[in-house]
């Protein structure tokens, strides 16, 4: 039976499933008031203590992502957002219109409802290189979503897709087409064989580090300064698509529930 280690992360207490392949922990430890009964993202493992939980602000919830690539050995890593999960009740068609909002709280007869139990999760899990949400259609491209957005700027993408091009040339013509596409993967969330987890991880925080020396974020403030959160959630559809197109792994496409809390 393969380790599966799905983390959700959380800046708030939550109600959480009695689940042992979910596994929360708090983002932005290092700022908290209060350090919550969970998994943290500051936390010291042996003797090692790679994070950047300093760098919440900024990651949102890739500081989860990063202490769990840097801390934790599993067969497969999956993120999780307190109050949104995968449905595990895989329907066709790939593409969805919005995700499932659900406005209750997350209890047994949910569980029940979509699939959110061990057996059910774990037998999908092993069967697929990656468990991805569907993509949402948009009446825009990515790429104008991203320009327009009054918390965001465009030059600041532009720059990861040019830090691509340079890099990781081999990936370059799909990262501007999926900018080009009106749909997208959204929410930073995944479930990944862990050698596809330690490939993108490299990957993403290569890009995000390189980004973040090539631009002047002195200047940001409020919303705007989780920059890299929000560059995140599109490097990770270009990624993606760069599996699914190029490695042809085996993906499968799940809803994405938004749980009332």
């Amino acid at each position: 039976m393969s380790d599966i280690k799905i983390f959700i992360s959380c800046h708030k207490k939550f109600k959480t499933l009695d689940n042992k392949l979910l596994f929360p922990i708090q983002v932005g430890t290092v700022f908290a008031n209060e350090k919550f009964d969970m998994l943290h993202d500051n936390d010291v493992v042996g003797d090692h203590a790679d994070n950047i939980s300093n760098k919440n602000k900024q990651y949102c919830e890739l500081t989860a992502q990063y202490w769990a690539w840097k801390n934790v050995k599993a067969d497969y890593y999956g993120f999780f957002h307190y109050r949104r999960y995968f449905s595990f009740k895989k329907e066709k068609p790939d593409f969805a219109i919005d995700w499932i909002r659900y406005n209750k709280e997350i209890d047994a007869r949910l569980r029940q409802k979509f699939n959110l139990n061990e057996k059910d999760m774990q037998e999908m899990i092993e069967k697929h290189d990656v468990i991805a949400p569907r993509k949402i259609f948009s009446w825009m491209s990515n790429r104008r979503q991203y320009a327009i957005a009054k918390q965001q700027h465009w030059e600041d993408m532009q720059n990861c897709l040019d830090i691509i091009d340079r890099d990781f040339p081999q990936m370059s013509k799909i990262a501007h087409k999926y900018m080009r596409q009106w749909a997208g993967y959204v929410c930073n969330m995944f479930i990944m064989r862990a050698d596809i987890f330690n490939d993108y991880c490299a990957w993403l925080f290569h890009i995000l580090e390189k980004n973040e020396k090539e631009r002047d974020y002195s200047n940001y403030k409020g919303a705007e300064l989780r920059v890299s959160g929000f560059l995140a959630e599109r490097l990770c559809g270009i990624y993606l698509t760069y599996l699914k197109k190029v490695k042809e792994c085996d993906i499968a496409y799940l809803d994405v529930i938004k749980f009332k809390m």
